[in-house]
């Protein structure tokens, strides 16, 4: 595995800390990590200079917000191109229904997350997208979410490759 930056096992710890509360005060970090406050500080800064620590963010709960259903969408484009991608891509940097697109490998092109005030209503979308760009698609309704991106145990699982060195 290799890493672009040099980290250890105190980064992780801050790392640990901020995904678990990214408002928590430079006095509680120091104390969670171990370091006195301006150490720890000057760390997370590091962190954040070296582009490890991308933002901070509100966890906000849209379920709240509005009534809206989620899917999964795997997509393949009817012609792989390096033009049919670029403008795939666009168009789905443009659209604000879209809330995640990936680029994937296999027998699909793009793995895409996407919110619809309704099925009846995502199905006109993306059945009109889909004749408009020339993709297929199949769609997954989301039924539960279990867990969430930024309840990730991936900080877990680099704390034990370093461990194991």
């Amino acid at each position: 595995m290799t890493r672009s930056i040099k980290i250890d096992s105190l980064d992780l710890r801050i790392l640990t800390s901020l995904l678990k509360n990214g408002r928590i005060t430079k006095v509680d970090l120091g104390g969670e990590v171990g370091l006195s406050p301006t150490p720890c500080y000057e760390r997370m800064k590091r962190l954040e200079k070296k582009k490890v620590i991308r933002g901070y963010h509100a966890d906000v709960n849209f379920r709240l917000l509005g009534d809206y259903s989620y899917f999964w969408i795997k997509i393949r484009l009817s012609e792989f191109t390096k033009e049919k991608t670029a403008k795939f891509e666009r168009m789905i940097l443009d659209r604000d229904d879209v809330l995640e697109c990936h680029a994937i490998l296999g027998h699909a092109d793009y793995l895409v997350k996407v919110a619809a005030k309704s099925v009846e209503d995502y199905h006109d979308t993306f059945q009109n997208l889909a004749d408009k760009e020339e993709f297929f698609y199949d769609s997954f309704p989301i039924s539960k979410t279990v867990k969430e991106p930024h309840q990730t145990s991936l900080i877990r699982l680099i704390q034990r490759d370093y461990e194991s060195k």
